[in-house]
């Protein structure tokens, strides 16, 4: 009997020890996999054009070069087309933090009448494809006089159904005791807000500004249809106009769309953990 219970021991380790190899491979693997677009497109950034099409590739340019970035440069104003797009995108997380913040305490705390049917109605937004709306916002805009501004890039992201969710799944996490003793002591529903639930839903909010501020600054097809003054263009819809303005060279493009990817790379790299906490707390995974 010990015999037989020691080798069923042996094979439950075993079996344990396979299955973490398998997983740790398989991830290595889809890392890899995930990684290697980014890893050409930055080596192609500084590469010859000659090295570009080489068999076998040329994974590690030699020499390294900066003439793709220069050529884009003297094309394009990038550093004017850079600080447009942080201009937009910051401005319109701040703005969306806000309107989601209260959005979702209103719908996780509050109790008011057709409070769900309103919050159905408000998901059910999300079920509407954006480019449906490209129209109406275009018109609106043009009549309002906002056509060709940058008030027309920001507005249209000031409210996301999908981020007042987000936050309104991790508030409903937060024991409501807090709010009980902070309402006992006096404090109004605005002071709540600000000084107990969002500290404590400090995770999800930097969630929200991942998602946000990503989904803004990659932004191509509301920017192309609203602005046609080439200073107050995006950097992606610079990168458009320069593939249109030349034959197509694949070092200065991809030199561009690194410039495009570095505040997104570093946007995820300082918030990692909290983007991670704030995904698993609000039970939004895969």
């Amino acid at each position: 009997m010990k015999a037989a219970a020691g080798h069923t021991l042996k094979n439950a380790v075993y079996k344990k020890h396979a299955g973490n190899i398998i997983s740790f491979v398989l991830l290595m693997a889809g890392s890899v996999i995930m990684l290697i677009p980014i890893f050409w497109m930055l080596s192609t950034a500084f590469k010859e054009q000659g090295q570009i099409w080489n068999v076998p590739p040329v994974w590690i340019p030699v020499p390294i070069i900066l003439d793709n970035f220069r050529d884009v440069f003297e094309i394009l104003p990038v550093d004017r087309l850079f600080c447009n797009s942080v201009l937009v995108s910051v401005i319109t997380t701040i703005i969306q933090l806000i309107t989601s913040c209260m959005g979702a305490y209103a719908f996780a705390r509050l109790n008011f009448k057709g409070k769900n049917v309103i919050f159905l109605f408000f998901m059910a937004s999300m079920m509407i494809p954006r480019y449906i709306l490209t129209i109406p916002l275009f018109l609106i805009f043009n009549q309002l006089r906002l056509g060709n501004t940058m008030t027309a890039l920001i507005l249209p992201g000031c409210v996301s159904a999908f981020s007042v969710f987000l936050l309104r799944q991790f508030i409903e996490e937060l024991p409501q005791e807090f709010d009980e003793a902070a309402t006992i002591d006096g404090a109004s529903r605005w002071k709540i807000l600000f000084r107990i639930i969002i500290p404590l839903a400090k995770p999800g909010l930097m969630t929200l500004i991942i998602f946000a501020f990503m989904n803004v600054w990659n932004d191509f097809f509301w920017p192309l249809v609203i602005i046609n003054d080439t200073e107050k263009m995006t950097l992606q819809v610079g990168m458009a106009f320069y593939m249109g303005a030349k034959k197509v060279e694949w070092g200065p493009i991809m030199a561009l769309a690194s410039c495009c990817s570095v505040p997104i790379m570093m946007l995820y790299l300082f918030a990692q953990k909290s983007f991670m906490a704030g995904i698993t707390a609000g039970g939004v995974k895969g």
